[in-house]
């Protein structure tokens, strides 16, 4: 399943919130409701279960932006 950066960074969003566990389905819904990105219930649930490599994904991304920025 493809997950987008944007999608990743909405999780991200409601996870800093601190408002509500992850696994409560009110998580995804005020993440859907918080951005104009939609997440699906089976997208919500992959991001769980595959957050390490999605959030080292997000890492390199990151660097590497901030590598093309300094040259």
């Amino acid at each position: 399943m493809k997950i987008t950066q944007d999608q990743f960074n909405c999780y991200l969003a409601v996870q800093e919130t601190g408002y509500y566990n992850m696994l409560d389905p009110r998580a995804r819904a005020l993440s859907n409701e918080m951005n104009d990105v939609q997440i699906s219930r089976e997208e919500w649930t992959y991001i769980i279960s595959n957050y390490p490599s999605l959030q080292q994904k997000t890492e390199i991304n990151t660097n590497l932006m901030n590598i093309i920025k300094i040259k």
